[in-house]
């Protein structure tokens, strides 16, 4: 049994959690729909990690901004912010639930961390957005899945990039790998204890430091290796 405990607020909670600041122009209208659409994807995360938002954060928003940033800028000023580009809002193509994922729900272990964002943002998520769009994200990855290293990419830390040696697993590739895996760790053993494995890299802003994969045998009775071929059994027989 996952243990999981509902989380439920009125939507003005979470809309007072966020802050704007928007540099240049962007009409009224867009920036009440980007505060109601970030509080509602608040407000889905907080319902499915059963968790209540305790902190405030602050949204910049941008056309001098060219992709979101919200782990790294966290990790490296310890403030709890965004950096969001204006034409995103613009075009409807926000990640909601990725950055506020990333925002409450970040994680010291680049590859745990972005991997829970892209596996929410597939669940609850209503923007089909990078990185999987349209497709799942099993589909997205494609037979990809079979040179993925997870013991490489377990071992990157904030505030190093999540990819690969290997050049058919760019970025792109490895944060669907890392949802995936992220996606299987849940659905086969359950949320609690993946949430114990999360609790064993918690955020910690300006502090790299590389973990022990030890911690999955510790978790799942399994090392990591094992866990790997487990998964890419998992992932050949959705896609297949």
């Amino acid at each position: 049994k996952n243990n999981r405990k509902t989380t439920s607020q009125s939507l003005s909670f979470y809309k007072n959690k966020i802050r704007l600041k928007v540099q240049g122009d962007l009409n009224k209208n867009l920036q009440m729909t980007f505060r109601d659409n970030s509080a509602r994807a608040l407000k889905k995360i907080s319902e499915e990690w059963a968790m209540k938002p305790k902190y405030k954060f602050t949204a910049y928003i941008s056309d001098q901004f060219k992709k979101p940033r919200s782990l790294i800028l966290m990790w490296e000023t310890k403030k709890r912010r965004t950096w969001m580009p204006k034409d995103l809002i613009v075009n409807n193509k926000v990640p909601f639930v990725q950055e506020m994922a990333h925002v409450y729900l970040p994680n010291n272990n680049r590859f745990l961390a972005e991997g829970v964002s892209v596996y929410l943002q597939e669940k609850i998520g209503e923007c089909k957005c990078h990185p999987n769009f349209e497709k799942s994200i099993e589909m997205a990855l494609g037979n990809n899945y079979k040179n993925a290293n997870l013991l490489e990419l377990d071992l990157i830390a904030l505030p190093e990039e999540l990819e690969q040696d290997d050049p058919k697993l760019d970025t792109t590739m490895s944060h669907l790998v890392a949802g995936s895996f992220v996606k299987y760790l849940i659905k086969e053993y359950g949320i609690s204890r993946f949430k114990k494995l999360y609790k064993e890299t918690r955020f910690r802003p300006k502090k790299q430091r590389v973990y022990d994969t030890g911690r999955y045998a510790y978790i799942y009775d399994k090392p990591l290796e094992e866990l790997q071929e487990d998964w890419k059994s998992w992932v050949f027989t959705i896609i297949s």
